[in-house]
């Protein structure tokens, strides 16, 4: 069966892609996380790593110094607005080590995650329904360090879009933001000089088969503040089934390429140096594609995961020449359903779930 599966996928790809012979990953380690029916957000940072569990958001604080036994080192920290499903982001530089948490339930939060198995909750400030998307980008004119993240108008608020905030002396200073009625705002992106933030949405309740690249200008980067933040573009993308899990974003090439995955509506490349420009890479029927992350920093190689006839899947694309002509690298069955795709150090991390038991997994 797992064979035949391999089969359709290559059979597919080639129908667009340059197939090479494909060499399979190799799964390290499978922990089962307790305490949750499902990982949702999974970052990967050296000799530690920081888990949201689904439920209650539980953050914790995880050892995998040793890739073939990760071990949770901390307390789960139940951070305020927890609710169902959460969102991580991890930021280290000399203002500190911080880990940045959102969740349905409303609420970005900032966390001392200096030491991985005492997380410390150091500032909370109230936002609306959030899936996914928390982005930093230290201004290297100015030294100041900002976090953006993604806002929705599901479960009943009124407003989407972004939020951008200084951290300042440990808190959370709102300094600029975009937002409008219906905008389901999703993953996110800061562009690397700071003047852009990119960004996926629906304009009506999550799962709708419309969806957007948003371009939101900040104004100049090496001012002393954000002045309010503007739209600067917005850019279709063709209808797909998906769910808020399969939307994920990786900036590639300097910043000029963003590769984009969107469920049944499969793989996409924007061409952001001017105004944005997408195109469809490929999509397969029955297949769902959920995650996509540069592959051991290599700057023309992905990886993501894909979700074929039940079962999910882990494959590479290498990108030698065009952007928009991959190479079929390689591609492995997982096991379970992945939420979050992470590489760190060599190693590939994936979080999710299995039936009902929450999962990791390391692969190199």
């Amino acid at each position: 069966m797992k064979q035949h599966i391999t089969n359709s996928i290559r059979l597919a790809l080639a129908a667009t892609v340059v197939v090479s012979a494909a060499s399979a990953q190799v799964k390290l380690s499978e922990t089962v996380v307790a305490d949750t029916s499902s990982v949702q957000s999974l970052v990967p940072v050296g000799d530690s790593a920081f888990v949201s569990k689904f439920a209650s958001a539980l953050q914790s604080g995880w050892d995998v110094s040793n890739p073939f036994l990760p071990v949770q080192v901390s307390a789960d920290l139940n951070p305020p607005g927890s609710d169902q499903w959460g969102d991580a982001h991890y930021y280290s530089g000399p203002e500190g080590k911080f880990l940045f948490n959102a969740c349905r339930g409303g609420d970005l939060n900032i966390m001392d995650a200096s030491d991985p198995t005492d997380l410390v909750l150091l500032d909370t400030v109230d936002t609306n329904y959030h899936w996914d998307g928390i982005e930093t980008f230290k201004n290297p004119a100015t030294g100041k360090l900002y976090v953006a993240c993604a806002e929705a108008t599901t479960g009943g608020f009124d407003f989407g879009g972004i939020l951008v905030y200084e951290v300042v002396a440990n808190t959370l200073v709102l300094r600029t933001s975009y937002l409008a009625t219906d905008i389901q705002g999703m993953d996110l992106k800061f562009s690397p000089d700071g003047r852009y933030v990119y960004q996926i949405l629906t304009l009506s309740n999550f799962g709708s088969p419309v969806h957007y690249l948003y371009a939101y200008d900040l104004g100049d980067p090496t001012l002393a503040a954000y002045p309010t933040a503007t739209l600067d573009s917005t850019t279709a993308i063709d209808s797909a089934t998906w769910h808020p899990s399969d939307v994920a974003m990786e900036i590639l090439r300097g910043g000029d390429e963003i590769y984009i995955t969107i469920g049944d509506g499969g793989l996409w490349f924007a061409d952001v140096s001017a105004a944005p420009a997408l195109t469809k890479i490929f999509s397969f029927a029955g297949v769902r594609f959920r995650n996509v992350a540069r592959y051991q920093n290599i700057d023309n190689v992905l990886i993501g995961t894909a979700f074929v006839s039940g079962e999910s899947w882990l494959y590479g694309l290498g990108f030698p020449g065009s952007p928009l002509i991959p190479t079929f690298v390689f591609a492995s069955p997982t096991g379970m359903v992945t939420n979050s795709l992470q590489v760190d150090n060599g190693i590939t991390y994936l979080g999710g779930y299995d039936g009902s038991l929450g999962m990791i997994q390391t692969w190199l």
